[in-house]
């Protein structure tokens, strides 16, 4: 009888482990699919895309996975390891994996250090700004307050 119990409790486990990831999954697909439907409407209404320009939910998605890897595999400290050194690695990872990528410099006025570094990376003739210390694609607005002054540098 225990070893029945034992047997219909693991099994009922693992059918509940195996629906719990198939949600997960489904749910960070469907995060992914919405945010490549924001990005190609957004190139649309800036009349910078045809057909050809849209974007592959596989580059977002290893985009995002590289950025966020990159900014969790070390600690930040300021001028040890910061924002530049993150998208040092972050530039080095894109390029190693075919995207055209780089290094921009300049200045972010509300944060208590203002001088600032980010990547930029290009996914089929668009540019995207990612903020090398989280591993965030940034928004327009999100990017509205930087202020570029260098490109292809690092502070």
């Amino acid at each position: 009888m225990k070893e029945d119990t034992i047997t219909y409790l693991l099994i009922s486990l693992a059918i509940v482990l195996v629906l719990a990831f198939a949600m997960v999954g489904a749910q960070i697909f469907k995060l992914y699919e919405e945010e490549v439907t924001i990005l190609n409407k957004k190139m649309e209404t800036q009349s910078l895309v045809s057909q050809d320009y849209l974007i592959n939910p596989v580059d977002i998605k290893i985009i995002k996975d590289l950025a966020y890897w990159n900014a969790r595999e070390k600690p930040y400290e300021l001028h040890v390891y910061d924002c530049t050194q993150f998208s040092e690695r972050l530039v080095k990872l894109l390029r190693e994996k075919g995207y055209e990528a780089q290094c921009t410099a300049g200045y972010v006025p509300s944060w208590d250090y203002p001088g600032h570094t980010w990547t930029s990376v290009w996914v089929n003739g668009y540019r995207f700004e990612i903020e090398s210390t989280t591993g965030r694609v940034l928004t327009e607005e999100e990017y509205s307050i930087y202020n570029k002054k260098w490109e292809s540098r690092c502070w």
